[in-house]
């Protein structure tokens, strides 16, 4: 017989060197059964499962939640649109953890969301959002990144556009990374482009292309202060800029690209210092240069890639006054004076080679 019991539901403990134990087993499992029953609902949910609206009315539904700060002890989390997971931080009692990363799917059918737009806006920092084949046309709507989302391609993703003059098809307003699309821009609207980063974004493996007829738009603007353009191809089929570095782009990065315009290769605004562009293939078109550097940049660095001058001008690196630049292990589709003599600040000598040989 049992000699002890525990003290929240009195649970027979056995005596030591008790062996007829059967009657206190069996109601020992009686006592649990119910008490689990007590603590969940008819539908199998716990008890304190917090429960937001329903199936049919979700709009507008928040949660406040304690964040343990004196100073601004609550934050409002909208629950419309995504699943809240809310724990103690096992410090301070009182205080709530935040949501936690949440995997946002889009397709043309069969997932939550069918538009890019609409997971965009549902989705919080350092979600992850995976988009399924297809093409997703913006028409002349500008697709914002604003958060600071993983925007992920999985399978062949084409997005399109037409934006009106000095739009874009897709912008990165974020600290946000977008990769594994096709981005193409069809639209014949001026002075924009296909894609713009205006943060320290990162567009990686994606594919550029300017269909446009009579535009005179770039393939990607950059504005964003250490932005990165990685392991992407770019090419624009109008007379203007691959790469556009503007005014506020300070310390991009072009990195394993190959870009083929019909205009300027790489053009780098005055204002926009410390870019570099490493293991790339830059090619001009026209009678352009590969890389063109506004007068009084600084910190700007082209190593270990393939820079091709395009037609009648001479420099595959053209500066249009004086620029610092280091310089360094780059081919060129030119005998000699491949770089600018006003580039200065240069290491080693550069290789002048027929375009045969690149």
């Amino acid at each position: 017989m049992a000699s002890t019991y525990t003290a929240n539901l009195n649970l027979a403990k056995p005596a030591k060197g008790d062996v007829d134990w059967d009657d206190e087993v069996n109601g020992n499992s009686d006592i649990l059964d119910a008490a689990v029953g007590e603590e969940h609902y008819s539908d199998g949910r716990h008890k304190n499962t917090i429960s937001i609206g329903d199936d049919s009315n979700t709009i507008d539904k928040k949660i406040l939640a304690n964040t343990g700060e004196g100073n601004e002890p609550y934050l409002s989390y909208d629950v419309s649109e995504d699943e809240f997971v809310l724990a103690n931080d096992g410090e301070n009692p009182s205080a709530i953890l935040t949501r936690p990363q949440n995997t946002i799917e889009v397709a043309k059918s069969g997932k939550r969301f069918s538009t890019l737009s609409a997971a965009i806006s549902a989705a919080q920092s350092g979600d992850v959002i995976l988009v399924y084949p297809g093409t997703y046309d913006q028409s002349s709507s500008e697709l914002v990144v604003n958060k600071a989302v993983h925007l992920k391609a999985v399978g062949k993703v084409t997005i399109t556009g037409s934006p009106p003059d000095l739009g874009y098809v897709l912008s990165i307003t974020a600290d946000a990374t977008v990769e594994g699309f096709d981005i193409v821009m069809t639209g014949s609207g001026s002075d924009g482009g296909v894609v713009k980063i205006g943060a320290s974004g990162e567009l990686r493996r994606c594919r550029i292309s300017h269909n446009g007829i009579g535009s005179t738009s770039v393939g990607i603007h950059c504005s964003g202060n250490g932005a990165r353009i990685v392991d992407c191809e770019i090419e624009n089929s109008v007379a203007f800029d691959g790469i556009n570095i503007g005014g506020g782009g300070d310390n991009c990065v072009i990195e394993s690209c190959k870009i083929s315009s019909n205009g300027v290769g790489i053009y780098v605004s005055s204002g926009a210092n410390g870019t570099v562009t490493q293991s790339s293939e830059i090619s001009a078109g026209g009678s352009n240069y590969g890389i063109t550097l506004s007068a009084g940049i600084t910190g700007m660095v082209i190593r270990s890639s393939i820079v091709r001058k395009s037609g009648s001008v001479n420099e595959c690196i053209h500066a249009s006054g004086a620029v610092s630049a280091k310089i360094y292990q780059c081919c060129f589709n030119v005998d000699s004076g491949a770089i600018d003599t006003d580039i200065t600040n240069l290491i080693g000598t550069p290789y002048n080679v027929s375009d045969a040989d690149l």
